[in-house]
């Protein structure tokens, strides 16, 4: 069941996520690792840099917590990471990490030691589950630090990914799901884009719930390029599992940067989550990421009006 606490839980990446686009990224589907490396990064050539705001005040970002759950003859979920990765200023980097041997993954994300400078662009699971990977790039004229994070799970029925894409018109916002089918429950998602010069305002998941049984992950994007660009979102369904899920909102000051997370509930494993401004264009996501038992995101307003971050956990037990 999916408990609602303040509105809709909107779609982001991270990846993403208010995030830029990745020329060269592979797609939410097409991006295979070999399993025997816990995981990687490259840095993207030929970016020269753009310049960011960061935040007014200088927010602490807390230090992720990894959780692992292992129930015996049930599903279990375990955290992994790769990094800290340097980014050096004005650079543009892609990340991975492998799920172990014997588990798929259901959801990931990104953190970073940046103010406001780093914004995340693509954040999905890699081909067949066998991990996660994120795109990124550094604004900020000052180096800095990041990491990509997995949720992996054993004891799993069944696992499937579904894509969907959609091409974004030259300056302006489009959206676009990806749907589970028949008695699938979605584990998570996540997204990823053509270029980097698109930024992604939602990450996340949604449910119809007059069919509790349908779900989809909603991606939402703002191309501030002259030109159309892709966008594609992906969901990751399974059977074998009982999903719920919490979501809440919280207000943003320009020029601030801000931070929200919601938990799972006692005798439940976080497995994905995500969150995002609505498609408010001058706010993006620069963090997101599992966090203990939950989900924790940071976000930058760089409008000069107020706006809200929304952000939700998914469980499973």
């Amino acid at each position: 069941m999916w408990r609602r606490m303040h509105g809709a839980f909107l779609g982001v990446l991270v990846v993403l996520l208010g995030l830029l686009g990745l020329a060269g990224t592979a797609s939410a589907s097409s991006t295979t690792r070999q399993a025997a490396v816990r995981g990687g990064a490259h840095q993207v050539p030929g970016y020269h840099g753009t310049t960011v705001q960061l935040a007014k005040s200088h927010l602490a970002k807390k230090r992720p917590a990894i959780s692992n759950t292992v129930r015996p003859n049930a599903v279990s979920g375990h955290t992994v990471s790769y990094g800290p990765i340097t980014a050096q200023a004005h650079s543009q980097w892609t990340a991975w990490v492998n799920c172990p041997s014997g588990t798929l993954a259901a959801g990931g994300g990104e953190s970073n030691t940046s103010p406001g400078g780093i914004s995340l662009h693509d954040s999905y699971a890699l081909s067949g589950g066998g991990g996660w990977q994120v795109a990124v790039t550094n604004d900020s004229a000052a180096q800095s630090t990041f990491t990509v994070y997995g949720v992996c799970l054993s004891g799993l029925t069944s696992y499937g990914q579904v894509t969907k894409e959609t091409s974004v018109p030259a300056n302006s916002t489009g959206t676009v799901g990806a749907y589970c089918s028949g008695k699938q429950e979605v584990l998570g998602g996540g997204g990823s884009v053509t270029v980097l010069n698109t930024r992604v305002q939602d990450d996340g998941y949604s449910l119809t719930f007059d069919q509790p049984y349908l779900g989809a992950w909603r991606f939402i994007v703002h191309n501030f390029d002259a030109v159309s660009r892709d966008a594609t979102a992906q969901v990751l369904c399974g059977v074998g599992i009982t999903t719920s899920g919490v979501v809440d909102s919280d207000q943003v000051a320009p020029g601030q940067l801000q931070t929200a997370s919601e938990s799972c509930s006692s005798g439940t494993t976080v497995l994905s989550g995500g969150g995002g401004s609505g498609g408010q264009s001058g706010i993006r996501i620069t963090d997101s990421y599992p966090d203990g038992n939950g989900w924790r995101m940071y976000v930058m307003n760089d409008d000069t009006q107020p706006g809200s971050i929304t952000t939700g956990v998914h469980c499973g037990f």
